[in-house]
């Protein structure tokens, strides 16, 4: 089955590959190998693979974050290489394997609002908008993290610091999320507050792509399941989900 069929249901896809192949520059080994994919807005695709399967790769070509692929990649109709990063970016969530990689402030508090003091061209200490206020209130408090306000990002533990990383995503509404690797590290409970939060963005309209060795968010977030394999895109059927062991290498 196509796994860009779901979204093609649904009439113009928000996000469209065909063909997509990938090398690392100096590697003789493809990463992705004609990989097509479709997202419709509200769609929750759950990507599942191995370590080295070119998952991460996926998200990070759908950035911007690589250089540019074979292939042809569409937002909103419109060919993604010709498209100024900062254009995806205000369309495109992206939340990293590593949490620290993405922070830039010195409280819980000021990183839930980073984004929208950078969209406002607000400095720390200036006042916020109430209605961004009182939406990164929600946020922090949907995350357990209502008293942690002003801990260092840094400090926090693992599982805090991934849905910390969520919450700052989330406090600019985006038409898509990309998610990599985000329930690793948090124990079953901070995966199920994880998936609430999204779950919460779905509903607002918001598509997802998550990327996750996690069997849990395939089985209670997921509208369809993909998983790479060698560089190869597949979806997966509901028999093959249950039936299905991620491997992890590391």
């Amino acid at each position: 089955m196509n796994p860009g069929s779901a979204a093609d249901r649904a009439g113009q896809p928000l996000l469209e590959v065909k063909g997509l192949t990938f090398t690392y520059p100096g590697s003789q080994r493809a990463a992705l190998k004609g990989v097509s994919l479709a997202l419709a807005p509200g769609e929750r695709a759950v990507l599942l693979g191995e370590n080295g399967s070119g998952k991460t790769t996926l998200g990070k070509l759908l950035m911007g974050l690589l250089p540019a692929p074979k292939g042809c990649m569409r937002w909103e109709g419109q060919d993604m290489a010709k498209l100024p990063i900062h254009r995806l970016a205000a369309g495109i969530g992206y939340v990293f394997q590593q949490p620290e990689h993405q922070f830039a402030a010195a409280t819980v508090w000021e990183e839930c609002l980073y984004s929208v003091r950078a969209k406002l061209g607000l400095r720390t200490g200036e006042p916020v908008p109430a209605a961004y206020v009182e939406r990164a209130q929600r946020l922090l408090a949907s995350a357990r993290l209502e008293h942690r306000l002003d801990a260092s990002p840094y400090l926090l533990s693992g599982g805090e610091k991934r849905l910390l990383s969520v919450a700052a995503q989330f406090i600019l509404p985006q038409k898509l999320y990309i998610l990599d690797e985000p329930t690793a590290g948090t124990d079953y409970e901070g995966a199920n507050i994880l998936l609430r939060m999204c779950t919460e963005q779905s509903a607002e309209g918001a598509a997802f792509l998550v990327i996750t060795h996690d069997m849990q968010v395939a089985e209670s977030f997921a509208s369809d399941v993909l998983c790479m394999e060698e560089g190869h895109l597949y979806k997966m059927e509901n028999s093959e989900i249950n039936h299905t062991i991620i491997v992890d290498k590391n």
